[in-house]
């Protein structure tokens, strides 16, 4: 296998200089660099990545870490992530957090000392902790590239690519009003932290805006997997005076309550309207299909990599903070009130 010191007889320089032509290409001349490069290319010479690492270079690995990388919406996110960076020879290594501060914040940590030189972060249901902001704003300090993918951050220092969830739950919310629904649940998360605060503060306002009562028997909190939408819906439906509608804070609850729903003979959106937030592919294929607020998982993680990359390309600059729009998606689980 070929080494530096190769490179370095085959270009006639010193193997400092063939260090530097791929660590800080900007401190050698462009004949020479393009001599070594020549060199490096017929010798079929690669880089030791760890080496460039503490030569103060990029190794160009990214480390990308999401809540569980089993959950859809994560899947797609991160898959925006990969086909950005691997166009242009970044790699990601990728690792499931569990929605734990500790693990994440001890991932963090891990994947530095392997030699990634930028992070992309994708925070669990209840947010960023308090440590591990800090953490991310320790790293942005020290000019290590950070982008918080899904959620909006304050710190001008770190790169976002958040969504207008507030903005989308009151939009499902209004439509939900427009089809005759007063009596409307809240379903999902911890509504004072992480994912579910603007999609709480989108349902409030929207009943606010038709001065509609909060009910708190209405609201929910619970974690979002299929089982626990059926559990809500039945704790719902119990109620002396249940609702027409839900609202769910992801798909996968709203697939657990069609599940309900087809066991105990409920018609839907006949009887009962359910809309939710994702537009996952899985659930376009239950029946009935649900109506959902879309959110672009595939073009958020591109964007947190293009804004990444950026950083990269412009170190002194304050890196991009974005806010990416919705749209909804009407499909079968929503109708106007026939029978209650």
């Amino acid at each position: 296998m070929p080494t530096i010191y190769d490179v370095a007889k085959r270009a006639n320089v010193s193997p400092a200089t063939v260090s530097n032509a791929f660590n800080k290409p900007h401190l050698i001349k462009a004949e020479t660099h393009a001599r070594i490069l020549q060199a490096a290319e017929e010798l079929e010479y690669q880089p030791n990545l760890f080496a460039k690492a503490l030569a103060g270079g990029q190794t160009q690995m990214v480390g990308l870490l999401v809540p569980d990388i089993r959950y859809p919406y994560t899947a797609t996110l991160a898959r925006g992530i990969e086909d950005v960076l691997t166009a242009v020879d970044y790699l990601a290594l990728i690792t499931s957090t569990d929605g734990q501060p500790e693990k994440e914040q001890a991932l963090i940590q891990q994947l530095l000392q392997r030699g990634v030189d930028g992070f992309i972060l994708v925070p669990a249901q209840f947010g960023l902790a308090d440590k591990t902001l800090q953490l991310l704003q320790n790293l942005a300090a020290r000019r290590i590239p950070v982008v918080v993918a899904g959620e909006e951050v304050l710190d001008e220092r770190i790169g976002s690519v958040a969504f207008r969830s507030q903005a989308g739950t009151r939009a499902a919310v209004d439509y939900l009003v427009e089809l005759g629904h007063t009596q409307i649940a809240f379903v999902g998360g911890r509504y004072t932290a992480g994912v579910a605060v603007s999609r709480w503060l989108g349902y409030q306002e929207s009943l606010l805006n038709h001065r509609l009562p909060l009910r708190p028997e209405l609201v929910i909190e619970t974690e979002m997997t299929p089982a626990d939408g059926q559990a809500a819906l039945a704790q719902l439906l119990a109620l002396a005076d249940p609702p027409t509608a839900v609202f769910a804070l992801n798909d996968l609850l709203a697939m657990g309550m069609i599940d309900y729903c087809y066991a105990a003979g409920i018609r839907l959106p006949e009887q009962l309207s359910i809309i939710s937030f994702d537009y996952l592919p899985m659930a376009q294929r239950t029946t009935p299909a649900v109506s959902s607020v879309v959110i672009p998982a595939y073009e958020i993680g591109r964007q947190a990599a293009q804004t990444l990359l950026a950083q990269y390309q412009n170190p002194d600059a304050l890196p991009p903070q974005l806010m990416l729009d919705y749209t909804l998606a009407i499909c079968q689980t929503t109708g106007e009130l026939f029978d209650k």
